[in-house]
């Protein structure tokens, strides 16, 4: 799980470098009537990055791979 996180933030991270995190944040004050900021976009980006390391663990898991 915590894997997942880290590599969430990376991601978000290095999208941020390309300016990303200002167009995402931007689209979430647009769509959601809300004043999002850069600690939601890593907060988004964090639980993002959890649950694709859940779903990658219980992939595994059915696989029979540790």
């Amino acid at each position: 799980m915590a894997d997942g996180l880290l590599s969430g933030l990376l991601f978000a991270w290095i999208l941020s470098w390309f300016g990303f995190d200002d167009l995402a944040v931007k689209g979430i004050n647009e769509l959601l009537q809300i004043n999002a900021t850069a600690a939601s976009y890593y907060l988004i980006a964090a639980v993002l990055g959890i649950i694709a390391g859940l779903i990658n663990d219980i992939i595994k898991i059915n696989k029979g791979v540790k």
